[in-house]
């Protein structure tokens, strides 16, 4: 069974609220390793809602979680979380998780076409679907929007350069790989800065990846909806692993704060120790804030 190595698992555990029958809503279930840790550690559960868009996670989650009845899987976006769950009458609860990352199973899965390290089809779907992928985007946007997409979304230097060789390709041949459009980056990136430690496709994939899925809107959304539902005392927790999110979790939590009625668990956001980042690498970026809603 393929599993997915979960970031700062032991500082999630410790800051959630998780009182005797305390419900908990996992907006980012993927392949279940978080909720793994959740359940094991903590037998008094008494509701786990999990959400994710991605069928095959999903039922990659079921079958760790097999032996939790508490578990609730839901196939859908977790910024229709709060929606679904006030349409299922529950209407407070004790933790909130996110965990913004994008699975290593879909990062290494070749036919997704989340990374140019594997030639394939431009999907970048994170529900997995094959419309409105990455190929429809990058074969049909604007000069403007696609510089703009790079430029905000994947803090690309090279925007503009990258935005234009795209659309020029296009017009010989519709780009329908990953490996296509990593030529026409790296093509794009001055010759001097093509063999440094990050590799040029790397902020053209991300912007593309997080456009496509409408990730920003998405968490937006999620934190102006969930933080409603929590219990006094309850805690959200929010995993990032870039500086947009990052800045749109900051400055959502600044304002809670400032209502009065959230107060921050930390000064500043936790990150990996140094035995998590020798262990896992790819949680160096991972940061975790927290909130709790404060008692009446």
């Amino acid at each position: 069974m393929y599993t997915h190595k979960s970031v700062l698992s032991h500082e999630v555990l410790h800051n959630s609220y998780l009182p005797t029958g305390a419900r908990v809503v996992d907006g980012t279930l993927g392949l279940g390793g978080h909720a793994l840790n959740y359940l094991t550690a903590n037998r008094t559960i008494g509701q786990y809602y999990g959400f994710d868009l991605d069928e095959k996670a999903l039922l990659i989650a079921k079958e760790r979680l097999v032996g939790y009845p508490c578990v609730h899987f839901i196939e859908t976006n977790y910024s229709e979380a709060a929606k679904y769950l006030q349409n299922h009458g529950v209407n407070k609860v004790e933790t909130i998780f996110l965990d913004l990352g994008v699975s290593s199973m879909q990062l290494d899965d070749s036919s997704r076409g989340f990374s140019f390290r594997f030639d394939a089809d431009l999907n970048m779907r994170l529900d997995g679907n094959d419309i409105d992928t990455a190929k429809d985007y990058i074969n049909n946007v604007s000069l403007q929007e696609l510089t703009d997409v790079l430029f905000e979304l994947g803090e690309e230097s090279y925007a503009k350069r990258i935005a234009e060789r795209i659309i020029e390709a296009r017009q010989i041949k519709a780009i329908e790989t990953t490996f296509e459009l990593k030529d026409i980056i790296y093509k794009a990136y001055p010759a001097h800065k093509r063999f440094g430690r990050v590799h040029p496709a790397t902020k053209t994939f991300q912007a593309l990846r997080i456009a496509v899925n409408s990730e920003l809107t998405s968490l937006i959304k999620a934190l102006d909806e969930l933080p409603e539902l929590l219990v006094p005392g309850g805690r959200m927790l929010v995993i990032t692993f870039h500086s947009l999110e990052d800045r749109i979790v900051k400055k959502r939590f600044k304002e809670l704060i400032e209502t009065g009625e959230y107060i921050p668990i930390t000064k500043k956001p936790i990150t990996p120790t140094d035995v998590e980042l020798a262990e896992n690498p790819r949680s160096r970026s991972s940061k975790l804030r927290i909130i709790e809603r404060k008692n009446d």
